[in-house]
């Protein structure tokens, strides 16, 4: 939808002066003027009593009489054309504007229609050409400039369209228009506050004038001033309450500000005043599936589409919703239905997410070059291309990308967080060079902490308020882990308050929201407003559980809405953010010695940081018998994503293999579901001796179908530094032990952790020789393996790892002793400076944060 409007073209308009002959006058027509002849001998006298009328039937017949008689006159050439464009025929039209400027060169009228004419072909340099002419014959004629200054900047001639409206200001400053498009040039040129001041000239001048309230809104929504920016567009709607456009701006402001219901009463208005916008249709199904609605979203995009086949952002914004549904196959065949009628940069990259999603890494890297080349400074779309080259294991050169991105354009915070996330997984980084890009990360977060009403008191006098934040509140890792442990804090100590940063809820969400006192969405809000929100609950304890990963309000708690603020569960290393206080961890996966790689305070929890919740519907397959005694063979199992396969991984799977020459591989993933990522992964495997006939390769099914998977498979290959989360613990549930390689940061020493909290330290390697001993080893003793499995969902459920009701009681534990600290630290004066911080907000529409998400699905909690 446009973000501000020009004036509508006003074809009615003549020069001033002399008896009225026609719709657009010339010279000679003036001359007829002052000699009236009868009536009914002058057919052009009788076309302009006949338009007077409305009879514009009798006005084209009588044109067309009167050019029958003088084919020779420039003015029945102009008059008969604009008769032919009332009446919806400019094809007709156009031949006679021609032929008027060639048979009288100085008729303004004539210039000035075929100006208007060309400039629907659209041919705007020859429409430009004759409107200049227009205004040199006829300077003081005010519409020229206007209609002048539109194609202008339609062609992209901005400084000649500034040169042109500033001469009309000139000419006459009380013109109202003028000033509109004076405004509107300095939107064009990315100026909302010059152009604020423009149009508040323009209130001034004409204030009932409906188009420059909602200009006015646009530039203040430009400058992120939302609820003045309302106020506009309702005084809009209070002179015409017809107004589509301006509904339908309302609207998007009032999304912006996170009223998603009002904002769904104005677009509704919009369309039910206009209902063949394609644009509010595809602003209605935004909205939608801001809220997770996809099915309404869906369809909205759909009917937007049949409106308007090439509208910018329909298949685009079409095929991410059906993407976000699951339907990825559908989701392909929207996108190129949409490049094969236009091929838009933004249909190329959703494309590109979709089929790096489904692990065709190769023909998303082609797809984002299309991307770049159709638009070359779409940063979003470099950042893409890093997370594919990420996918492919190429971590160095999506670390480079990035970094490139960084630099190019600062304030683009997602790009900064997604670097930060393969910094953490980095191999060749250091945790000291990572902390340093972390607080390079929290410099540009400045800005005033918000202030805290309430005074602290002591936590006898009420229950201690603590706020979640994340985008994972559903069927995903991090769900997976904290629904147990919600269900078993108690109540009348804690009151819960959640705060998603996405719209989509499933059975996950249904089962875990009456837990919260107050749910409150952030999607759409800015940084600022979320932290407003939150700071008005009065939290007490805020929780981040994304780190740098996707769809995280990092810059939100830059804010400080709440006066302790703690990271956990979601991610893996510092935030680096000066205005986290603490992050929770444990002393296996940040052992001793390790603090100094987290700006935040550490605050370890006995055994671990994380907590399985077993899967809660009840068809939970049986841990069955042991596969390699009925095969005669061992099957090794990796159910990770494999962008996490790296060539490390490979190549001790290659030598495991090589010492068991009868194992076989069971992999399974979203990505396998692809074709072309099974070919590369048969290739790769391969290279390292497992050839095609020892491997078997499924692709994703839903999540019950996906752990009997694990009723084939004896024991689990984990992925390094990247091990495995949520993967290890379904593994463990369904029987099956998983060798681990131990590492030095987080995330590569996550396995170790799980597995000592499991009750099977035995189970880690303490270097990659080890890893491959310890595989051979475990593999070669069926027998002990096969104890091992029938007892180990019974015991496992006794350990620190899945007892929910154990860790919930520790969890509370860490904090009211968080809290408890803060009080006496808000007595004694902190311990170290916080510094201000600030930043601004960020959209996240189909760019590389869900690459993030996907890459991370299986990993972290």
């Amino acid at each position: 939808m446009g973000f501000f409007s020009w004036a509508k073209r006003r074809f009615s308009h003549v020069r001033p002066g002399g008896q009225l002959q026609g719709p657009f006058r010339s010279d000679e027509a003036d001359k007829a003027a002052r000699h009236p002849p009868s009536t009914l001998t002058d057919p052009a006298k009788l076309g302009v009593e006949c338009l007077q009328v409305g009879d514009i039937a009798g006005a084209l017949k009588a044109f067309g009489q009167a050019l029958t008689l003088h084919p020779d006159s420039a003015a029945n050439h102009v008059n008969l054309a604009y008769v032919l464009k009332q009446t919806g025929a400019e094809g007709e039209a156009l031949p006679h504007l021609r032929q008027a400027v060639a048979l009288d060169a100085q008729s303004f009228d004539a210039h000035y229609m075929l100006g208007g004419a060309l400039e629907q072909g659209p041919d705007l340099e020859a429409a430009a050409k004759h409107l200049r002419l227009a205004l040199a014959l006829c300077a003081d004629f005010e519409p020229v400039y206007t209609d002048l200054c539109r194609v202008l900047v339609a062609k992209g001639s901005v400084a000649e369209a500034r040169k042109i409206i500033v001469e009309a200001i000139a000419l006459n400053p009380q013109n109202a228009d003028f000033h509109l498009y004076l405004g509107n040039l300095c939107m064009s040129e990315g100026n909302p506050l010059e152009a604020i001041h423009s149009y508040r000239r323009v209130l001034e001048l004409k204030p009932d004038y409906a188009q420059g309230h909602v200009n006015l809104g646009c530039a203040l929504q430009a400058q992120k001033s939302l609820a003045e920016a309302v106020q506009s567009f309702e005084a809009a709607l209070a002179i015409d309450p017809s107004s589509s456009d301006a509904h339908a701006k309302l609207g998007i402001a009032q999304k912006a500000l996170g009223q998603f219901g009002e904002a769904e009463v104005s677009l509704g208005r919009a369309l039910e005043l206009l209902p063949t916008s394609a644009e509010t249709l595809n602003e209605l199904g935004m909205l939608f599936q801001e809220q997770g609605k996809l099915d309404p979203a869906i369809d909205h995009y759909r009917r937007a589409i049949a409106l308007r086949p090439g509208l910018p952002g329909g298949y685009a914004n079409l095929g991410l919703a059906l993407d976000q549904k699951g339907d990825c196959g559908q989701a392909l065949a929207t996108y190129r239905q949409g490049l094969a009628i236009k091929p838009l940069p933004e249909i190329h990259g959703n494309l590109a997410i979709t089929l790096a999603k489904l692990g065709c890494i190769d023909e998303a890297i082609e797809h984002y070059w299309h991307a770049l080349k159709l638009a070359p400074d779409n940063l979003n779309t470099r950042c893409n291309l890093a997370s594919a080259f990420g996918d492919l294991g190429e971590t160095q050169q999506a670390i480079e990308l990035y970094r490139e991105v960084v630099g190019l354009e600062p304030s683009l915070l997602i790009a900064h967080s997604n670097l930060l996330f393969y910094l953490a997984v980095d191999k060749n980084c250091t945790a000291a060079e990572y902390l340093a890009e972390a607080k390079r990360f929290d410099s540009k977060l400045v800005h005033e902490p918000l202030q805290r009403r309430r005074q602290t008191d002591t936590r006898s006098e009420r229950r201690l308020r603590v706020g979640l934040v994340s985008g994972d509140l559903r069927t995903h890792p991090v769900g997976f882990f904290l629904e147990g442990i919600l269900h078993h804090l108690d109540a009348k100590r804690f009151e819960l308050f959640a705060y998603p940063t996405i719209g989509m809820e499933d059975k996950l969400t249904a089962r875990i929201k009456p837990i919260f006192t107050k749910w409150t969405p952030l999607k759409g809000l800015s940084d600022e407003v979320a932290a407003r929100k939150i700071h008005a609950d009065e939290i007490d304890i805020l929780f981040d559980l994304a780190g740098h990963t996707a769809e995280n309000r990092l810059a939100t708690f830059a804010y400080r809405p709440a006066p302790v603020q703690i990271s956990w569960l979601g991610y893996f290393a510092s935030t680096g953010l000066s205005a986290m206080d603490y992050v929770l961890a444990d002393d296996i996966s940040v052992p001793p010695g390790y603090e100094q790689h987290f700006s935040e305070k550490l605050w370890r929890l006995p055994q671990t940081r994380l907590c399985f919740t077993p899967p809660v519907d009840g068809s939970t397959p049986d841990v069955s018998p042991l596969p390699a005694l009925q095969r005669g063979y061992l099957t090794f199992g990796c159910f990770q994503r494999l962008p996490k396969i790296n060539d490390a991984v490979l190549a001790l799977w290659g030598k495991v293999f090589e010492a068991l020459p009868t194992a076989h591989l069971l992999l399974q993933s979203v990505q396998t579901g692809y074709p072309k990522a099974v070919e590369q992964t048969l290739a790769r495997l391969a290279q390292v001796g497992i050839s095609a006939d020892r491997v078997t390769i499924r692709g994703p099914v839903d999540r019950n179908l996906y752990l009997q998977s694990y009723t084939e498979v004896d024991i689990v290959l984990d992925t390094f530094p990247f091990t495995g989360g949520t993967t290890t613990c379904e593994a463990l549930w369904m029987g099956v032990p998983t060798v681990t390689l131990a590492g030095d940061t987080m995330i590569a020493r996550q396995g170790v952790a799980m597995m000592a909290a499991g009750g099977l330290p035995d189970w880690v390697a303490d270097s990659p020789d080890d890893y491959v001993k310890k595989a051979v080893a475990f593999a070669s003793d069926v027998t002990k393996l096969a104890r091992l499995r029938s007892s180990l969902r019974e015991s496992i459920q006794r350990t620190a790892l899945f007892d929910v009701r154990l860790f919930a009681e520790r969890l509370e534990g860490a904090i009211e002793g968080i809290w408890q600290e803060h009080l006496i630290q808000a007595e004694t004066g902190p311990t170290r400076n916080i510094p201000n911080v600030l930043t601004q907000s960020v959209a996240l529409t189909a760019i590389s944060g869900s690459a993030i998400d996907a890459l991370r699905q299986d990993s972290s909690a």
